[in-house]
């Protein structure tokens, strides 16, 4: 044996495709390419994710499990164990990561984990415009469970650094992912294409590229 034998075989692991989903999930309402959303909801084949990919991912589900069982202990923490759902749209829903108790009001909580350099962007820049993705996830849970604030806690991956803002429900913005939602579900076609180019910044990772520009007939988005 070499060095480098258990990477390669850690490497050489099989890609994974994520499994497909029936609904309108609150974690992706908030990208802004339709098209990407309506292929998930519509069951189109995804690109499988590399193995390094699939660590990245478990290991920020790990360390957000490892968050949830630290603030576990510190104060009243409840997981919720049914799914999210729009009380009109059966489609569209989540899953909460808990309801904290603080001082006897109820709140949602949203864990993340980022690199140096996102985590940066987030104390300096707030949530909204640090990922407008996870300010509408956080957005939902509290239009879905009728309540008026939460708050996001991110853990820093790099330095073990804690960082949490509060959010306030905004029934406005959350109307117009309901709009967005129910659009996406009623829609008998791809929504146009976010942009022309697969090299496009949203476009270059996302699991659709191959399928979404695959041919040349395509709009170009226009906000």
């Amino acid at each position: 044996m070499v060095t480098g034998t258990l990477t390669k075989l850690l490497e050489e692991t099989r890609q994974a495709c994520e499994p497909k989903r029936n609904y309108i999930g609150s974690s992706e309402i908030g990208n802004p390419c339709w098209r990407n959303i309506w292929f998930n909801y519509h069951g189109e084949h995804k690109k499988p994710r590399d193995a390094r990919t699939n660590r990245i991912l478990s290991i920020g589900k790990y360390l957000e499990n490892y968050v949830l069982q630290l603030i576990s202990g510190i104060i009243s923490v409840q997981v919720p164990i049914k799914d999210a759902k729009d009380k009109e749209l059966p489609y569209f829903f989540g899953h909460p990561d808990a309801i904290i108790r603080l001082e006897n009001k109820l709140y949602v909580l949203e864990i993340k984990t980022a690199n140096h350099a996102s985590f940066q962007q987030l104390v300096k820049h707030g949530l909204r415009k640090w990922n407008e993705q996870y300010y509408a996830q956080v957005q939902c849970y509290l239009g879905f469970l009728n309540m008026d604030s939460g708050f996001l806690l991110c853990l820093n991956k790099n330095t073990g650094q804690f960082h949490d803002e509060y959010v306030e429900f905004d029934h406005l913005y959350f109307e117009q992912l309901r709009i967005k939602a129910k659009a996406i579900h009623d829609a008998t076609i791809p929504p146009p294409k976010i942009n022309k180019s697969p090299l496009f910044w949203t476009c270059r990772m996302c699991a659709f590229k191959d399928k979404c520009h695959s041919d040349d007939n395509h709009q170009e988005y226009k906000p």
